[in-house]
């Protein structure tokens, strides 16, 4: 969601998503693992559907200015969790919530989204 949300919202800036446990869905469309997801981004027109997890590596984050983390801290891989990058997001998963608990994330998120890129200018 943050993804969609800061590149069609950001003029300057890209972003990319990854997590830190995707490998079960590996090659996997969010289309078919991530339904809520999906519905509640195109109830809002964004089409997420085609979009696939991708996993987080090492070289990822050297490349990046800044690091947006919504998981626990504790799940975090050192080099992830240690990085002066990382800015946390009180975000709450809505992994097996229901469809309402995704809307509010979703406005949640786009909610931080607008306000990071305003601080980033």
């Amino acid at each position: 969601m943050a993804e969609a949300f800061f590149n069609k919202l950001s003029k300057k800036n890209k972003s990319f998503s990854a997590g830190i446990y995707t490998n079960e869905h590996k090659g996997k469309k969010l289309s078919n693992i991530g339904k809520k997801v999906v519905k509640c981004m195109a109830n809002v027109g964004y089409n997420i559907s085609n979009r696939s997890p991708k996993q987080i590596k090492h070289e990822m984050i050297k490349t990046a200015d800044k690091i947006i983390i919504m998981a626990n801290k504790k799940l975090l891989p050192d080099y992830l969790r240690d990085s002066d990058k990382v800015t946390y997001w009180n975000v709450k998963d809505p992994k097996q919530k229901s469809y309402n608990f995704h809307v509010k994330i979703r406005n949640k998120i786009k909610s931080l989204v607008k306000k990071l890129i305003k601080e980033m200018g």
